[in-house]
């Protein structure tokens, strides 16, 4: 037997995702609500700004996308498990509609594909943060 540490291996894994079973209650998907709380993730990490992910690894070589990059590869998940979960809490928007401010306000998540077909997200701060606290406050007082 080797003395290597399996738990302490584990518990120092840098590619944890966060999950919040609670946040079941509003995204009615365990894969929903894992893609709500990675997007919140890469929003913070980029500075608040718009980031661009493919779902998938592409079938041929483009310039932006990292091997493992792809919400697929990141979260472990199908094509059609993270297009269901992204459906759950996002609205498609077009580009212009991002730079006018004129948004649909009752998504987590607002995302769009550009001309070169990459695909941006950009988080809708006050609805989540509203639905976190409406969440909390709620299971807090029953």
């Amino acid at each position: 037997m080797s003395n290597f540490d399996v738990s302490l291996y584990l518990s120092e894994d840098k590619k944890v995702i966060i999950y919040r079973p609670r946040f079941n209650l509003l995204t009615k998907s365990a894969v929903a609500t894992i893609l709500l709380f990675q997007i919140n993730y890469w929003w913070v990490w980029k500075k608040k700004q718009p980031f661009y992910k493919y779902k998938g690894p592409p079938k041929s070589s483009i310039g932006l996308y990292k091997v493992g990059d792809s919400w697929c590869e990141e979260l472990g998940v199908t094509r059609s498990e993270f297009d269901r979960a992204l459906e759950k809490i996002s609205v498609k928007v077009k580009k212009r509609d991002w730079e006018r401010g004129c948004l649909p306000l009752d998504k987590y998540v607002w995302y769009w594909t550009d001309m070169q077909r990459v695909t941006w997200y950009a988080l809708n701060e006050s609805f989540f943060s509203r639905k976190v606290m409406e969440l909390y406050v709620k299971q807090e007082a029953d």
